[in-house]
């Protein structure tokens, strides 16, 4: 998203910092939390068969604002305002049962605008692409986000000023020993992060 921060249920830093991105795979690690829990549910109940694969499909939206500092970026100084918009994921999660890997994957589509202190702002559109794999046996948990997103950037005269485009690929795996959903020191052992920024 445009890479827009988040400051949601942690994150490595390296990757907040070098992206300023709405925080993706944490807020995935969230879905896959509840997503368990309800699954695991789901097999308490009668009737599931030992060797099945659980398939369950969902969507969510959410409306958002807060503050936003690209000043890091080519957009510069002054380019720091609050960020406003509509998150929307569609996601397949599958289980495979007894104690199998949790897979989840999905896209995010964002809407948003920001609004910068010099009178600039951003309007356009977000689109991420993830995936997460959770092996509780192992334990180990893999996570690739591709992100794209194309918008306009505006004057203060509401004039055109030309197009921003924000292109991020990421993956992260961890062993997540304590259980926690959280790549947490000394669990990480693959940690990229890419990100082409580009102003008119």
């Amino acid at each position: 998203m445009p890479f827009p921060s988040r400051p949601r249920r942690g994150h490595t830093p390296r990757r907040k910092q070098m992206t300023n991105c709405r925080e993706h795979p944490s807020t995935h690690r969230t879905l896959v939390a509840a997503l368990t829990l309800a699954t695991l549910a789901l097999l308490a109940a009668p009737g599931i068969s030992q060797a099945a694969a659980i398939v369950e499909r969902f969507a969510s939206q959410e409306s958002f604002s807060e503050p936003r500092d690209d000043t890091g970026s080519c957009l510069g100084a002054g380019a720091t305002g609050t960020m406003s918009g509509t998150d929307t994921v569609a996601a397949q999660v599958t289980l495979s049962y007894p104690n199998g890997p949790f897979h989840l994957h999905g896209t995010d589509n964002v809407d948003y605008r920001v609004d910068y202190v010099d009178g600039r702002y951003l309007i356009g559109t977000a689109v991420v692409h993830f995936d997460i794999i959770n092996n509780p046996l192992a334990p180990r948990i893999t996570e690739t986000d591709v992100h794209r997103d194309r918008v306009t950037l505006y004057g203060p005269d509401g004039q055109p000023l030309g197009p921003v485009t924000i292109f991020g690929v990421f993956h992260t795996t961890f062993a997540d020993t304590n259980g926690n959903l959280e790549p947490d020191p000394g669990e990480i052992t693959a940690d990229v992060a890419n990100v082409r920024f580009t102003c008119p």
